[in-house]
């Protein structure tokens, strides 16, 4: 599985864990923590529903609950925008119809990417390397999280 490089950021953190829902809330505590660290204000609800909701895609659909295969996670903090990328062992999707397809809400699945859009983040899929980047603007000195204001630089 190729990793990411985290060239042009100013911090980083990588992780990968096994593809199993049991591993989520492990990871998710350590962003949690890792973010604690070095971003002075952020909302630890709507980080652990985005990231619950991407990796559960990632372990569900890409990975096909299969166990031995892995899900690499990498969190990139820059001045201006928080990233989250994750990368499976899937086959991928096709990111026209899952990112741009609104979902219904009176079906019990396939909220995620709405949900993950309706709090701010950009989300893009790159189908050669097989990852999803989910991005959201940072605003101001303090580094406080804003909704729906990214733009793809």
């Amino acid at each position: 599985m190729k990793t990411f490089e985290a060239n042009g950021c100013d911090k980083s953190l990588k992780l990968d864990i096994q593809s199993s829902f049991k591993h989520i809330d492990g990871m998710i505590e350590k962003v949690l923590n890792y973010l604690k660290q070095e971003v002075r204000c952020f909302d630890s609800f709507e980080i652990n529903v985005i990231l619950r909701e991407l990796l559960t895609n990632a372990i569900k659909h890409g990975n096909k609950n299969d166990e031995s295969k892995k899900v690499l996670f990498v969190l990139r903090c820059y001045e201006n925008r928080l990233q989250f990328r994750i990368k499976d062992e899937g086959q991928g999707f096709d990111p026209v119809k899952e990112l741009n397809e609104k979902s219904d809400i009176l079906t019990p699945h396939g909220m995620g990417m709405t949900i993950i859009t309706s709090l701010g983040y950009h989300l893009e899929y790159d189908q050669e390397e097989n990852y999803l980047v989910a991005t959201k603007k940072v605003i101001d000195k303090n580094n406080i999280l804003e909704g729906n204001n990214y733009e793809p630089e």
